[in-house]
Formats: C-alpha cells, structure tokens, sequence
C-alpha cells in the first residue's frame, strides 16, 4: 500500500500541498500449491490449492496437451474434465489469475484407466516477485527471484528464446521474462510470466549507462500503411537495442549517435517498403550526432534521389549551395536540404513530351548539448541560432527559434523557460481500493511550479 503526496512550488516560491492518493500494488504472482484428486477411464477429477499473498484469485483455467485454455467455474469445488480416451496419459496446465492480473501455470501429468485416487502432486514454486516492473538499464537483479523443488530441478528463463540469468542482460524497452521450473522427480512444471519495462538510467557514473544523450524518437509512416516496424542496424550501442525487425508502437528510445542507424519497413499497397528513419525517398539529411557541446562540430552528410537534377543545402538562414561532399556544423544549428528530379513523360509513340520536376525538401536541427548527470533521457526542443555567430556559415542568427526541430532536439537546462509547467495542486491515479499491477500518478497544480517534491 502507498500513500503518495505532492508539494508544488512556485514563481512567488508560495508552496501547495497536494491530497493524498492511496494506491494498492500487487506484482506478486500467485501459487499453486498441493494438486490432489481421482481419475477413471474416461474422466479426471482435480482440486488444487491456489493463492495468492496480496490480492485474491479470479480466473482459473485449464489446458489439455497444449490446447486452448478453458475457464474453470467455482474452481474451489474443483476441475472436473470429462469426454477422455481410457489408460491414455494427458498433460494438464493450470493457469491461475490473481486480482491485478499476474499469473502462473503449473502442469501435471495424469492417466486415465481404473478408478482411483490421484497421489498428491506438489508442483514446483517460482516467481519473479523480487523485480520491479519498471527498472533502468543494467539493474541487477537475479532471475528468477525464487525457486523451489519437492525433489531436484532444473529452470529455464528467457526473454524472446534468448536465456537470461539477470535483468542486467536486458535490453530497452518492453521486455517479458518467462521462466520455467521442472521438478526431475515428478516431472510436473510451474511456469510464470512477467513484462518488465527497462529505462533508460539518468545516474550513473560509472556504469555503461552513463553516457549522456539518449533520446526517444518518434518514427512516421504513411497513414495507409500496414505492418509498421524498425530495425537499428549496426548501432554503436549494440547490447542495448533488440536485435532484428521490431514492431513499432510508440517512440522509441535510441542514443543520438544511432538515430541514423535507424530503419522503417512497413506494407503499402501490397509492396514492403524499407527506407531510413525520415520515410524519405528522395532527399534526406544525416547527421553524426544530433546534439554537441558548445564548441564542437559534427559532420553531416546529404543523401539524394539518383535521380536528382539539383542538390542545394543551406544553413540556417544563409543562401543555397549546390551540395557536393559532407560538412561541418556546430550547436544551434538547422540544416535545409532541397532536391529537384526530372522525370521525363513520353506520348505514346516514344517522343518526350515534357520534362516533369518534382522538388522534396528535409532538414535536421543541431542542438546544444549540455552535459550533467542530471539531465537524462528525453526531448525538446533547442534554443535556435548558431553556436558562433562569426561562423561564415551561420547565415544570421534567427530571432526567435529556427524552425523544424529534428529528432533527438534537447532541452538546453540552462534556459529558464525549459521549467516544466504544470496545470495544479491535485493529482488522481485509479480508484482507492482496487489492486494494480502498476499505476501512474497524473499531476496538476493551480499555478505554474518552479519546483515539485513528492512524498511516498
């Protein structure tokens, strides 16, 4: 049980207490414990012993030989499955559901045949109980939480088919461990799920981790397209990413330096498509990084149509420039891109009627970046102009911002309107009372805070 406040500050620095929210919390899968019953030649009769420490149990179902799960009424009277082949030996999964939703499946191997008394089964115990489900990058913790046998046994946990032992050996984003533990003496098995999210960690000094400059990256397709996916091909941060085409959802949260890694494949109009990040196809700009320190340059390379008539680039409010070999550029800087193809159209009998051009344009926003290890991952948007204003290739310096802002744009914390406003001194979460698995805390203040500590 957590009871959480808020304590808003503002301009005036006047401070405002939040109420207080009561918010149940239940990660805990439950367990099946002693499974008894009797069997005859055509049917299996099984009572077990479902828990669960937190909340209560509300689903029970039941598997035959791998088939589709079939729910099970009044459970605490017992499962009773009928319509069975006689002296044939069937594996039974139960899948037990608690009141937030966690869940575990135990399997037990039972013949049919003469009427009899089923000797008690003890499945083997395992959870993940000892894991948050939301952790950051690289937490250690051991996989699973706990594991018990009545005899000797073995486990077996995985993420995507891959065995894991920690959760350091996951990566970012979604992430669902299945574990499985199978007693050698009796041959039953328990298995248990859980979805971790894994962050992104904004300290620390001196894990892999700590390098500044992750962002999370929203990824376009087209409105009528099918399929949508991603694939990071060849990042610098390797272990960190998923391996492979992945279905996308929702921003994604890559390193700066691999946002040109970044690939988008989907299906329009019956054909696969596979273009980088931008979706564009005949003009598009890649930096090196999106973010630099003060002082510092990174390279940017143009890529065009092949069949590009002009290939002009301009920054910031300077002239356009045909485009010939990449550049450098330095913080607080927006690069414009302009290409022109020419596609001739034919009459019918073979002579060119007209040349027809086509004109795309893209840019990308170099953002200051400003090192701490207080500034973790996220986006915003920059300050706009450019590092240098003596730099030839500033081109002026805009008055107030510089247009598009490209992904992986930071927040400069330097600037004073980058305080995060927010709207009162009330936050809600779900209703009192009822068992979640997790819950998120929506946070509004009467005035706009400089400043919001919380209290759990």
């Amino acid at each position: 049980i957590w009871n959480v406040w808020f304590r808003a500050v503002n301009d005036k620095t006047s401070s405002r207490v939040s109420n207080m929210v009561t918010v149940y919390i239940d990660n805990d899968a439950p367990v099946i414990g002693d499974i008894t019953g009797t069997a005859n030649a055509n049917s299996i009769h099984l009572n077990i012993d479902a828990k669960d420490a937190t909340s209560k149990i509300v689903r029970v179902e039941y598997s035959i030989n791998g088939g589709e799960y079939i729910p099970v009424d009044n459970w605490e009277d017992g499962i009773d499955i009928n319509d069975l082949e006689k002296d044939k030996e069937y594996t039974i999964c139960i899948r037990v559901y608690d009141e937030a939703g966690n869940e575990v499946t135990a399997c037990v191997k039972v013949k049919t045949g003469d009427e009899r008394e089923i000797d008690k089964l003890t499945p083997p115990v395992i959870n993940l109980d000892k894991i948050p489900t939301t952790i950051e990058y690289l937490d250690d913790y051991e996989v699973p939480s706990y594991v018990w046998f009545a005899n000797e046994g073995n486990t077996v946990c995985t993420v995507d088919g891959k065995a894991i032992t920690n959760t350091n050996q996951l990566t970012l984003g979604t992430n669902t461990i299945s574990c499985t533990a199978t007693d050698s003496g009796n041959g039953l098995s328990t298995s248990v799920d859980k979805t971790i999210m894994v962050k992104y960690q904004s300290e620390d000094p001196e894990g892999e981790a700590a390098e500044s400059g992750w962002i999370w990256l929203t990824l376009y397709y087209p409105s009528n397209s099918t399929n949508w996916q991603y694939e990071i091909r060849n990042p610098k941060y390797k272990k960190t990413y998923k391996e492979g085409w992945q279905p996308y959802t929702g921003p994604i949260m890559v390193h700066v330096d691999d946002v040109r890694n970044v690939f988008i494949k989907y299906i329009l109009d019956g054909e696969t498509h596979i273009k980088n990040q931008s979706g564009r196809e005949l003009v598009w700009i890649e930096p090196e990084s999106y973010a630099v320190e003060r002082g510092q340059k990174t390279k940017v390379t143009i890529y065009y149509a092949n069949s590009a008539f002009q290939k002009l680039y301009k920054i910031n409010n300077g002239a356009w420039k045909p485009y010939t070999e990449p550049f450098e550029v330095g913080p607080n800087t927006t690069v414009y891109a302009k290409v022109v193809t020419r596609k001739p159209i034919y009459d019918n009998e073979g002579n060119l009627l007209v040349n027809k051009l086509n004109t795309d344009e893209d840019s990308a926003y170099i953002s200051r970046f400003t090192p701490s290890k207080d500034h973790g991952p996220g986006s915003g948007s920059g300050t706009g102009g450019c590092d240098d204003p003596a730099d030839e290739e500033c081109g002026g310096i805009p008055e107030e911002g510089n247009g598009p802002k490209g992904p992986g744009t930071y927040t400069n914390p330097e600037d004073p309107e980058d305080d995060e406003l927010l709207n009162g001194p009330t936050i809600t979460s779900n209703p009192s009372g009822i068992i979640v698995d997790n819950t998120e805390v929506y946070i509004t203040t009467e005035y706009p805070a400089r400043k919001i500590m919380y209290s759990i």
